[in-house]
């Protein structure tokens, strides 16, 4: 469980201030601190017995520092240079559009039928 240790004292870290992101409102950031502490039991529950402990590391340094958080700045900022647009915080990816969630705004399963995409891609 040490891993879930390091998720939790750095989402403590980023929802306390210590890691700062001026860009983002502050409410952003309290639903950023609750998401990342929902995903990192949930995926403590799933993974503990399935992963070895670095793999499941790895993980939650990936995806809380580097999704959650803003990860790589320069890369960041390289983005929003060429672009005008800070890049997605989060990518989803659903070849068959089959997503059951119906989040609002999002294109998935928007529609009648389902698309799939070629093997090659």
């Amino acid at each position: 469980h040490a891993a879930v240790w390091a998720g939790e004292r750095y989402i403590y870290f980023a929802g306390n201030g210590i890691i700062q992101d001026a860009s983002r409102p502050p409410g952003v950031t309290a639903d950023l601190t609750e998401f990342g502490r929902a995903i990192l039991h949930t995926a403590d529950r799933a993974f503990t017995k399935r992963l070895s402990p670095n793999v499941l590391r790895r993980l939650l340094e990936n995806f809380v520092g580097g999704i959650m958080l803003g990860g790589n700045r320069p890369a960041i900022d390289r983005f929003f240079e060429e672009h005008g647009t800070y890049p997605p915080g989060f990518l989803t990816i659903s070849p068959g559009k089959t997503c059951n969630l119906r989040c609002t705004g999002c294109y998935a399963n928007a529609g009648p039928g389902t698309l799939g995409l070629a093997f090659y891609v």
